[in-house]
């Protein structure tokens, strides 16, 4: 029982050291911290990858929201077009013709 006890300790200890950096990592990722840890070795060791990481962000800070679906703005398109007044149009063909 003497010899494996420290094995036991150092399997122990492995297993805790590796489950909190498995954690730290996830966390990294939900949050995206990664990047600004990374940006000075990206730029020294893979300036490519930094360049990437740049457009990415630069891609990330020009996106628009989307209109929800019951914007305003959305059905003022819709009138703009036209495409209310066109079943408004066969509405009235249709009366007329009875």
């Amino acid at each position: 029982m003497g010899e494996i006890a420290p094995w036991l300790v150092f399997v122990a200890v492995l297993t805790a050291v590796l489950g909190c950096l498995a954690c730290l990592a996830a966390r990294t990722r939900r949050r995206g911290v990664g990047r600004e840890i990374m940006g000075p070795v990206d730029v020294i060791y893979r300036p490519h990858t930094h360049q990437i990481n740049q457009e990415i962000q630069v891609h990330e800070e020009r996106m628009v929201a989307m209109p929800s679906p019951g914007d305003p703005s959305k059905r003022n398109r819709a009138e703009a077009t036209g495409s209310r007044s066109g079943s408004k149009a066969l509405n009235q063909s249709a009366e007329a013709g009875a």
